[in-house]
């Protein structure tokens, strides 16, 4: 049973949000949406970050042996 349940919470994804620099010197948001989590909730998050707007950055996906990783770089208005 304890097998099952690290096997649900590793194959459930998380998402994760930290500050970056963008290469113009403005502060930014790199929200990384990992396993299960869809596009809609990147974006959800990314207007939890920034309620009064947001410009997309950058949007990129990659595939590692486990699972899909959607990166989402938003700078807020």
């Amino acid at each position: 049973m304890r097998w099952l349940i690290v096997l649900l919470v590793l194959f459930a994804g998380c998402i994760t949000e930290k500050k970056v620099n963008t290469s113009e010197g403005d502060i930014a948001h790199a929200i990384e949406c990992k396993g299960r989590h869809s596009w809609a909730d990147c974006y959800e998050r990314a207007g939890e970050i920034c309620p009064y707007g947001y410009e997309v950055v950058e949007k990129e996906t990659e595939f590692n042996k486990t699972q899909e990783i959607k990166t989402l770089i938003i700078r807020c208005e």
